[in-house]
């Protein structure tokens, strides 16, 4: 999602979390695509899959380092378009709860 114009990555954004930028995603209001073949070099130590279905049968996506360590989450998706603070919660509840269990310094590193 683009944490520009949806409520929780923006929030959590606000709150010091580090989020990964897709390039070419800032021309999109609401989503950020990325490719099947570009996942694996997304420089993430947790993956959120917020829309589709996550991968598994994918051999790229088994080569994911964010999902060869489990840490992917997929919240329910009703959950992000049902604007409410119950939602809200939820979400960010599910997200908190994904970034105290996962490891730091899994995903690949980005040359600053």
């Amino acid at each position: 999602m683009n944490p520009k114009t949806w409520g929780v990555p923006r929030t959590v954004g606000a709150l010091g979390m580090s989020l990964v930028r897709v390039p070419g995603g800032a021309a999109n209001t609401y989503s950020q695509a990325v490719s099947r073949e570009n996942v694996p070099s997304v420089p993430a130590d947790l993956l959120v899959w917020a829309v589709s279905p996550p991968l598994p049968a994918n051999p790229l996506w088994r080569r994911t380092p964010a999902v060869r360590a489990g840490q992917v989450w997929q919240p329910e998706l009703a959950s992000w378009y049902t604007y409410s603070w119950a939602d809200f919660g939820v979400l960010l509840d599910g997200l908190a709860g994904r970034v105290r269990s996962a490891k730091a310094g899994v995903g690949p590193r980005v040359a600053v």
